[in-house]
């Protein structure tokens, strides 16, 4: 798994469902640490033994491994927060959408050790596809820990950055365009005459079938 303890910059769905993945997975729950600067949204994480923080301080400073979790327009306020508290010993994994390695080292102050990741939606049910591509720093072993840790999200392979657009575009925003389609096909039989929770479970299992 990871060495030492990890951090979880971020308290939203993708944090809970990594909590619980890795809680599953065998990492002790006191080993993970959970910072929200609202310090709310973090009950949950209570009440699994992780421990929670509305502070980066104390995170960074029991944490070796950082996982950033926030909103895209949040993050360069938390890294700006981070920045003081991180050393060469911390390793960055970023799931922050948009926003580069480099962009992230910098905003730590340079010579940062950064992977970056892109899961979707599915990581809340473990079914996620994720991909990981290093930072200019970052070396093979950064790499294999990040991609054991997302592990417990699903399936994960390794990229180069520059793919990390298409990426996003194909398999991060990607459930929504299934989502889409499997509306259409509901609204389209409704419209023939079926009724709605009929035609719902029709896609459905229609969808899960041809997936399988």
């Amino acid at each position: 798994m990871i060495e030492g303890s990890l951090g979880l910059v971020g308290a939203g769905s993708l944090a809970w469902a990594l909590a619980q993945g890795l809680a599953s997975s065998g990492l002790p729950t006191e080993r993970m640490w959970v910072c929200n600067r609202t310090g709310t949204g973090l009950e949950r994480f209570d009440l699994l033994g992780m421990h929670t923080t509305a502070l980066k301080a104390p995170l960074a400073g029991a944490c070796t491994t950082l996982v950033l979790l926030m909103k895209p327009r949040d993050a360069l306020a938390a890294l700006a927060e981070l920045r003081p508290h991180v050393r060469s010993r911390h390793r960055i994994l970023s799931c922050v959408a948009g926003l580069g390695t480099a962009a992230i080292d910098n905003a730590l102050g340079g010579g940062t050790r950064v992977v970056r990741a892109m899961p979707n939606v599915a990581a809340e049910i473990g079914a996620s596809i994720t991909a990981v591509a290093p930072g200019a720093h970052a070396d093979a072993e950064d790499v294999q820990a990040a991609m054991a840790l997302l592990a417990s999200l699903g399936p994960v392979v390794q990229v180069l950055e520059t793919e990390l657009d298409a990426v996003t575009a194909v398999a991060g925003s990607g459930p929504a365009y299934f989502f889409l389609l499997m509306e259409l096909l509901i609204d389209a039989a409704v419209q023939m005459g079926l009724e709605r929770q009929l035609a719902e479970r029709l896609v459905r299992q229609t969808a899960l079938g041809a997936a399988r």
